[in-house]
């Protein structure tokens, strides 16, 4: 329970480490995570850095918070790679599934690439089942339960789904869908 910057994991980096590439893998958070802004389920905030990394993780609690609040980056100018969430996460706006709200730093292509998003998400403004508000970077090979949260997109900023970036399947097509799950390591 925070205001600012609060992530199940790391809310954001200290002073000093803002600069620096934080990796993030093989973790699972089971807790409830409940801030204001930049809330995650594994890290409030993801700095612009390439090596900013969040690998392999795993959160089933719920997330709550008012903006930029992600399942598992509020958010993101970093990279998040086969992460799942499975929790209810709850916001105002910039509601992702995964990411809050997705953001590339210039000369960084930050991604959020081969996620998987099975909880529910709630919102008023820019939700979606995969990323709430996607400025830039990229978003790839994402998959949510479009029977979860039926009245969201997978990235709440666009009018319709693209193949190949966030992909809604019912819920019996994600349990027999076969995805890079073998990543999945936590």
């Amino acid at each position: 329970i925070g205001q600012q910057c609060v992530g199940g994991l790391i809310g954001k980096p200290d002073e000093g480490y803002d600069n620096q590439d934080i990796r993030l893998s093989n973790s699972i958070n089971a807790g409830t995570v409940t801030g204001t802004n930049y809330v995650g389920g594994i890290r409030g905030r993801e700095y612009h850095r390439p090596g900013n990394l969040t690998v392999s993780c795993i959160n089933i609690g719920n997330v709550t918070g008012n903006m930029w609040v992600g399942g598992i980056v509020g958010y993101s100018q970093g990279n998040s790679y086969y992460c799942m969430n499975a929790g209810i996460v709850t916001g105002n706006q910039y509601v992702g599934g995964i990411v809050g709200h997705q953001s590339n730093y210039t000369a960084y292509n930050c991604k959020a690439h081969d996620c998987v998003s099975v909880g529910q998400v709630y919102g008023t403004a820019n939700v979606g089942n995969v990323t709430g508000y996607y400025e830039s970077g990229t978003v790839e090979k994402c998959y949510y339960d479009k029977q979860v949260s039926p009245e969201y997109l997978g990235i709440g900023s666009t009018s319709e789904d693209v193949a190949g970036v966030a992909v809604g399947k019912n819920t019996s097509e994600m349990l027999n869908t076969t995805l890079s799950m073998t990543s999945f390591t936590a």
